[in-house]
């Protein structure tokens, strides 16, 4: 009972800057074995009590999936997925969900694509994956438009093989390929279902690789940082905040040229 009162007293404090650290912990956490049904209350309730969070005009939260996968972190994620997201602006004034000065941005499908990637499956089983996951997408776009959206702007996530966790990997191909058909059927599919002054498609790969050519060849897929949270794996030190997170700067960067801006990422 005191740890169980010790994890609830912690979620009091929680606030938006802790969504990033809590969701970068937890996919070291899924990647590095711990024993996943130890923290599973805890896991609970922090996803529900950050789900309950959810204020403003942004409903995004860094790793929301378009669909649920199975896997320990789903049931943390299950709670900012992209259903859940229009759920909590549905709960919205009508007036500002239907104004036609209300603009209403979607970009979403770059941890769908990592999600996919990591099923075991043969390529074919992959792509019919991305096309169900487009279609997902679509569907919560027509619910939008239905509880009265008047301005939707829609995106998916730029090549993912371009980024530096996969470019130097033996996944960047396939990566590219299923973030390409992610587009290609998402942006098909608008054209034929919606008005273009209602709903329209813009390709953030083509502004991605338009800002990576007018950088150097060498500099074009480096980090400055990584994930300041991927050695930090005890939930109850991470919520208690009893530890403290630094970044860890890689690539010669360092505080001067992260600030000036001489890498991409």
């Amino acid at each position: 009972m005191g740890t169980h009162f010790s994890e609830k007293k912690a979620l009091k404090h929680i606030n938006a800057e802790d969504v990033l650290g809590l969701t970068s912990w937890l996919t070291s956490f899924n990647n590095n074995g711990e024993d996943h049904h130890k923290h599973h209350e805890a896991i609970t309730l922090i996803s529900e009590n950050l789900g309950r969070k959810a204020e403003g005009n942004n409903y995004a939260v860094i790793n929301a999936t378009i669909i649920p996968y199975k896997g320990v972190l789903n049931r943390f994620f299950g709670q900012f997925s992209l259903t859940k997201q229009v759920d909590l602006h549905q709960s919205e004034p009508i007036e500002k969900i239907a104004s036609a000065n209300t603009l209403h941005l979607l970009v979403i499908g770059g941890n769908d694509i990592m999600a996919v990637i990591d099923i075991p499956s043969n390529q074919s089983a992959k792509e019919q994956k991305i096309r169900k996951v487009a279609l997902a997408y679509l569907e919560q776009i027509e619910r939008l438009q239905k509880i009265g959206a008047k301005k939707i702007l829609v995106s998916t996530a730029p090549k993912i093989g371009d980024i530096p966790e996969f470019y130097n990997t033996s996944s960047r191909d396939q990566a590219n390929h299923l973030s390409e058909l992610l587009e290609q059927e998402v942006s098909q599919q608008i054209k034929q279902r919606f008005n273009d002054n209602q709903v329209a498609f813009v390709s953030l790969s083509e502004i991605l690789n338009q800002e990576l050519n007018k950088w150097p060849q060498q500099k074009q897929h480096q980090a400055c940082i990584r994930d300041i949270a991927s050695d930090y794996f005890n939930l109850k030190h991470f919520i208690l905040h009893d530890g403290e997170l630094a970044i860890k700067f890689i690539n010669d960067c360092s505080q001067p040229t992260l600030t000036n801006g001489s890498f991409v990422y």
